[in-house]
């Protein structure tokens, strides 16, 4: 996006995309980098973001209330620490028109405000019309650099890019009605209110007279906003789905056709491309090896059976949806035919919420996740296949369950990890073994209590680092001393032990079972 938010010849930046598909969450980290960009190249003005969409999501994305007046956001450290000011604000057009009905009919008779309500709603684009026009006195002001636009959903968007053309015929009917209404006002205040204020409504006819002049060289600077290709641009946000890539085409086959600058596209919401290969099914629908043989593995590992089906449920949901995006991202590629640079973002683990949430992800913006690339994919594609994965899983699990030669001693493991500072035991399989008696019923007390490890911790002060450890954050919390050979010699020298003699009741009762 560096071709967006470095370029200081823009002034307008428009943002829109179907609902649903992060488009203000975009709008709001690509409003924070173009403040950021145009505060390092010197700009004196400030960046305004606005939204023109009825649903005025801006203020729950920044978590702060947003009106119709320009207000700066805070709790965005980034901003802060640069000494930029972004400013938000909220349209609401229905707000607009209630304030232009009222200045306009007021002092008309209550069937001339029918009629002209009646035909005022009907013209497409005009409440849009009218938010924008309360924004071009802010335009007029030379306070901001540049004003960012979070519009309303693809339909809307759509009917406001038909606006210019739309309402330059719509106003010349209503002055056509406009001139009927001045020739028959007498009649018509005779027939529905003998008692009316002629004055009253000579007045009226006035302002709507004035309101129709300004309405007129609103909509045409508007147009020529839209159609001024070295001030404006509009960048599209979807999702790699079907109904979204299909709006998207749509609406960028629209922006050309009304002459607007397009030439980014924001993809939002993608998993890492390297998940492919986790999918239940590759592109021809046969089965997957490594995924098949997941369950078996993990189960030899000792976890309990609903965490290994959770996982591999995890792996066949992020590998379907890595299969589903590919598809999808070509299909985009295809149809824009080069012509867009297509931005990828992540799907994140939380919500992006609050100024320093939306800044870190913004970033992506810039700098691009190379997760989300074609080559994280075509990289896994190209040093393995199905069975080679299979093949090294199955070996990782001969390894683990082979017991064909005498086990070292407690003290030769010991003395081993002291001559070389590296564990007899592989430390990572050491501690998913652990993961899988911690996931026992009172398995962390079982571990605890056991006298090695009460022992341990008395006279170790790693082991009891470990213990305090997992006993605060969970079993996940021993992952963290993998990179420790000093923890690892310990645990190595003790955690054999200790979950076997854990593990040999059960075995025991099952035992029992068959005598």
């Amino acid at each position: 996006m560096e071709d967006i938010v470095e370029n200081s010849c823009l002034q307008f930046i428009f943002v829109g995309g179907k609902g649903g598909v992060g488009k203000t969450t975009s709008s709001c980290g690509l409003a924070i980098q173009r403040a950021l960009a145009q505060k390092k190249k010197g700009a004196t003005g400030k960046t305004l973001l606005i939204s023109t969409d009825p649903a005025h999501n801006l203020s729950d994305a920044f978590m702060q209330q947003f009106s119709g007046v320009p207000v700066a956001v805070k709790g965005c450290s980034a901003l802060d620490e640069a000494g930029v000011v972004l400013e938000c604000m909220e349209v609401d057009p229905e707000a607009v028109m209630q304030k232009e009905f009222g200045e306009v009919t007021e002092g008309l008779q209550d069937e001339m405000v029918q009629d002209f309500r009646q035909w005022i709603t009907s013209v497409p684009g005009i409440d849009e019309a009218m938010a924008l026009a309360e924004v071009l006195a802010l335009v007029d002001s030379g306070e901001y650099s540049t004003l960012l636009f979070d519009t309303a959903p693809t339909g809307h968007t759509l009917r406001l890019l038909q606006l210019p053309e739309v309402l330059k015929v719509g106003i010349a009917k209503l002055q056509s009605w406009q001139a009927r209404l001045g020739g028959v006002m007498g009649a018509l205040a005779g027939a529905f209110n003998k008692d009316s204020d002629s004055a009253a409504q000579a007045r009226s006819l006035k302002l709507l007279k004035e309101k129709l002049k300004k309405y007129q060289t609103q909509v045409e600077r508007i147009a020529d906003i839209f159609r001024d290709q070295e001030k404006t641009t509009f960048c599209c946000v979807c999702i790699a789905e079907n109904l979204s890539v299909f709006e998207t085409v749509r609406l960028v086959k629209e922006l050309r056709d009304n002459g607007i600058a397009t030439s980014h596209l924001l993809v939002n919401q993608l998993v890492p491309r390297s998940f492919v290969s986790m999918a239940a099914t590759d592109g021809t629908g046969k089965s997957r090896l490594p995924l098949q043989s997941l369950t078996g593995a993990l189960s030899q590992l000792g976890l309990e059976l609903s965490i290994v089906e959770a996982a591999k449920e995890a792996c066949e949901l992020c590998g379907a949806r890595a299969s589903i995006q590919a598809k999808y991202l070509e299909q985009l590629a295809g149809s824009l035919g080069g012509s867009h640079v297509m931005v990828r973002l992540p799907l994140l683990p939380k919500e992006v919420r609050g100024g320093d949430n939306i800044a870190a992800f913004s970033t992506h913006m810039i700098v691009p996740n190379m997760k989300l690339m074609d080559s994280a994919a075509e990289a896994i594609t190209s040093n393995s296949n199905d069975e080679e994965m299979l093949k090294k899983l199955n070996s990782l699990l001969a390894a683990a369950s082979k017991t064909t030669e005498e086990p070292p001693t407690i003290v030769a493991k010991v003395e081993a990890a002291a001559e070389t500072g590296i564990p007899a035991v592989d430390p990572m399989m050491l501690l998913m073994q652990l993961q899988g008696v911690l996931a026992q019923p009172d398995g962390l007390q079982k571990v605890l209590a056991h006298p090695s490890v009460v022992e341990a911790r008395d006279t170790t002060p790693v082991v009891d680092e470990f213990c305090t450890a997992v006993e605060a954050a969970g079993p996940m919390a021993a992952l963290g001393f993998l990179g420790r050979p000093d923890a690892m010699a310990a645990l190595t020298s003790i955690l054999p032990g200790v979950m076997a003699d854990i593990n040999k009741p059960a075995e025991d009762d099952i035992e029992d079972m068959y005598d």
